[in-house]
């Protein structure tokens, strides 16, 4: 099991995941093993590519119709390391306002 009483969280309010703000999360959260990490304000940018990372955990879902201009609004996308990920056993995302 898991290591859970000195648990690394991070959070950062990236105001759109563009590649390189994801190439930077991952790094950062790879690097300073950090065990959960929240990425707020993602913005659904390149979604398909988040959840196919294997730290992807879940993330928000859309409240409204995907948008023609400009960016959507926000998602919130939760990455986990491999130990946290072993002792989840389940999860439930709820749609926010």
């Amino acid at each position: 099991m898991a290591e859970t009483n000195n648990m690394k969280i991070g959070y950062w309010n990236c105001q759109g995941l563009s590649d390189r703000k994801w190439d930077k999360a991952l790094f950062e959260f790879i690097n300073s093993e950090m065990d959960i990490l929240f990425l707020a304000e993602s913005w659904f940018i390149d979604e398909d590519i988040h959840q196919s990372h294997p730290n992807y955990l879940t993330s928000t879902r859309r409240i409204d119709p995907k948008t023609i201009f400009g960016h959507e609004s926000a998602e919130i996308v939760c990455l986990v390391s491999p130990n946290i990920r072993r002792i989840i056993s389940s999860r439930y995302t709820s749609h926010h306002q």
